[in-house]
Formats: structure tokens, sequence, C-alpha cells
């Protein structure tokens, strides 16, 4: 970080040179709303923001590779971005919008490299600690459908009407109408397809194309146009295609009409300043679900239980449960020690559990759990979803690793808890059996073992 009326660097908490006295730009936090949308919204995750200067001008690119975690039951087949540059103010300078024809299989990632040109180095502030970016993704699929067949009209602006043979959910196709000009004088005529497309919901659709093509009485292709754009929630708008070809071969030509409507399924939303967190706010905040059925869940798998929990200790059916005071008194010691000693942004404990992590992890691996009962949630999760992780309750432990069966003890069962840290991957182990990897939150998870153990004997002794 340089100052940038003298060049002098500064240190990464520094408000003014000290060189030349310039006050450094500080960036501004924004605070955003939920998204107001009946749609789920799905975790960008930011791998970099960084700029690049192409040239000797003034002018630097802001570039930013991140992913969508496509959290829906449904594959994508598209992604829509929309990204704004900020300065180090919070006021917008740039905006990029793209959108990328990409399949995205449900459950996996879709990693974009976005660049944003024209952008100076002294609108950005080459003294401001980073560059703040917002990004805002629509994810959906593209329904592609025949709207029907017609011959070319022989007089020029004799129109043919049609009536679409497909309609959509989203999308409606009010008539379709086909016409001619007149030759001009190099003998060219120029082919037009029209129609009115009304978007039905209450939601833009990122794009919406008709296409058109025409083809002469031997099969032969002459024009192929589409018009494409987006259309607004509630709204109505023309789509016109067209196309020039010699006004001689269209006689005993055939259009051949197509639409393709890119309907949202997904939503995204990602700031990459100190209001980061508010994607996830928003989701909590707004309830938001993924309308498909979710996916059946397999009962949780017991670690300890039946003859290999007796090789490893397990104190078996007799075991006296535990008083409501002992239980109690070991739980508050417990949820002390997590607040006191495990600070990470990836452990989570009562009452401060976000309430759409602790919904998805019951629901990946810990069915039947009451969220009232829930004690200590470590998201294990790249994005934050943490459908994988660990779950603490006062009478068991549920845990799942990525592309693993979920699994669980009973907390009576318990009586050995350690931590194995090996070369490449670091183990929860109960009872001496493999039960959670903790490789993603390693830093704090002795401390966390610490106190789990205590816990765990606690409650069984």
């Amino acid at each position: 970080m340089k100052c940038s009326e003298c060049g002098k660097t500064l240190e990464p908490n520094a408000k003014f040179c000290p060189e030349c006295g310039h006050k450094v730009a500080q960036p501004l936090p924004l605070e955003f709303a939920p998204l107001a949308t009946a749609l789920p919204i799905c975790k960008i995750g930011f791998a970099r923001v960084w700029l690049v200067k192409p040239g000797d001008d003034d002018y630097v690119s802001v570039k930013v590779a991140c992913a969508i975690r496509n959290d829906t039951a449904r594959d994508w087949q598209f992604v829509s971005v929309r990204m704004q540059v900020l300065d180090a103010g919070g006021c917008p300078i740039k905006e990029l919008h793209d959108l990328v024809e990409r399949p995205v299989k449900a459950g996996s990632d879709a990693v974009l490299n976005l660049e944003c040109d024209g952008v100076t180095a002294r609108q950005i502030g080459s003294d401001a600690p980073r560059v703040q970016v917002v990004i805002h993704a629509i994810a959906g699929v593209i329904e592609e459908r025949e709207l029907g067949e017609a011959s070319i009209p022989s007089a020029p602006h004799q129109s043919v009407q049609l009536q679409p043979r497909a309609q959509w959910a989203a999308v409606r196709t009010h008539g379709l109408s086909l016409w001619r000009t007149p030759p001009d004088s190099d003998g060219d005529a120029r082919v037009v397809l029209q129609s009115l497309m009304q978007n039905v919901l209450p939601m833009t659709m990122p794009k919406v194309e008709l296409r058109v093509t025409i083809e002469d009485a031997a099969g032969r292709e002459l024009i192929t146009d589409e018009a494409g754009a987006a259309l607004r929630a509630g709204s109505t708008d023309l789509f016109a295609a067209s196309g020039y070809t010699k006004a001689a071969v269209l006689s005993g030509a055939t259009a051949k009409m197509r639409a393709r409507v890119y309907t949202p399924v997904a939503m995204a939303f990602a700031y990459n300043g100190a209001g980061q967190r508010h994607s996830d706010s928003a989701r909590q905040s707004a309830k938001l679900r993924d309308p498909s059925p979710p996916p059946s869940v397999p009962p949780p798998t017991p670690v300890a239980s039946g003859p290999a929990a007796l090789a490893h200790g397990s104190a078996g059916p007799s075991q006296t449960p535990p008083s409501p005071e002992k239980v109690q008194a070991a739980t508050e010691k417990f949820l002390a020690a997590v607040k006191d000693k495990v600070r990470s942004r990836s452990v989570f404990a009562r009452p401060e559990i976000v309430k759409y992590k602790l919904e998805n992890a019951l629901a990946s691996f810990a069915p039947g759990v009451e969220a009232r009962d829930a004690l200590v949630l470590i998201d294990s999760t790249v994005f934050g979803s943490a459908k994988d992780g660990l779950l603490v309750t006062a009478s068991a432990l549920y845990a799942k690793d990525l592309g693993a069966e979920p699994r669980s003890i009973p907390i009576r069962d318990v009586k050995d808890v350690k931590l194995a840290s090996g070369m490449l991957v670091d183990m929860l182990r109960i009872n001496g059996l493999d039960f959670f990897n903790s490789s993603g939150v390693d830093k704090v998870m002795p401390d966390f073992v610490e106190a789990l153990a205590t816990f765990c004997r606690d409650i069984n002794s």
C-alpha cells in the first residue's frame, strides 16, 4: 500500500502518510438489506481481488476470481453476473455485466474470472487498503422451444401472422409476425420476425432470446439471427430478429422460429468489504429455501454401537442416565470454555449459532434433533453452508465429512476424545475411531477437543 500523493510505502493501518501528511483513504463499509426474493440464496466465495495496470496510462483493470456454490437441488445452465467496482468511500465507479452459459451441477462450484476495465488508479485510490466490489449473480436453466415455421411472404410488407406452438411458465409469446422488405439497389431484402414477449413472473428474466433461421427451397441456410435482452418483472417488450439476403432466393424460402428463456432458479450476493457477512445475514433474515424437495438423508450411522462399541469401551445400555442438574452444569461449563478459548468463524456456540447453518446441519447429518438442543456447531464447508461439520448436543455427537455418510454417537458411549494430527488431515477420534475431519478448522481444534473431552467426562462421571 502506497501513498497516492508521494508514493511512500505505508503501514497497513496507517491513517496519514508519515512523509507528506496526506490522509489515507479508508474503505467505507456498506450495509446491504436482505435480498427480497423467493429464490434460494447461494454463497459467493472470493479467491482474489486485485488490480492490473496494462499500460503506461492511468487506467487499471479490476480482476476478481470467485466461485458460486450451487447449493440447490437443480443443475444450472447459465450464470448472469453483475459486478460493481466501488471507490474507498463506497461510491460506484464502474459496472460489469456478463452472462456465461456453462453447466454447473448441483453441489458443485461455478468458478468465475471477472475483469472490469476503464477504471483509473485515482478513482480507486492507490492508498486504499483494498478494492471494494459488489457481486450480484442470477443462476438458472435455459428452456428452448420451437415456436413455428412459415413460408416467406412473396410480397414486400405482407405480414404473416402466426400463433406460437409453445409457451413457457415464466414468459408468454403473444403472436408472431413475419415480413420482408422490398429489395434495395443491390437486390438485398430484409426478413423480419417480431413477437411480443411478456414476463408473467415477479422477477426479471436475465435474458429472453428470439431466433429466426431462413432456409431456401433446397434447405440451405440463408439467414440466422437472434434478438436477446433482459425482460423485467411483469413487463412486455417487442423482440425483433432479422437479416439480409438476396431477394431472388427468397422464393419458396422458409422461416423456422425458436425462442429461449433464461429462467432464474437461484441468486447469489457478495460484498468483499467489511460487509462480507451480509450475504449470510440476508439468507438468515429472509428464511429463503430451495423450492425443490430436499434429498432424502439416511439416518446417522452410529460410530460406537454394537460389538465394535464394546470393543472400544462403550458403557452399554446399563449405564445410569446423568441427572438433569449434572447435565446443566456440564453444559454451562462446556459453553463457557468454547466461547472463551475457541475463537473461529467456523465455530458457533449457543445462543449464537446462525439459524440457516443450524437448519442445514440438522437436515444434512442430524435429522430428528431439535434446534433448541444444539450446543455447538462446527461448519467445515468451504462456502459456509454447514452441510458438513460437527454438532454437539447434551446427549450425542453428530458429524459428517465431505462426501461421507453422517455418523453419530451418544455422549454416554464416549470414553476417549483425541485429536490425531497428520501430514495431510487432522482427525477428531472418538474411542479410537475417526469421527470428524477437522482439517478446515485445525487451528482451534486442540482447545475445542480439550473442552469436549471435559464435557463428556463430566456427563459420564
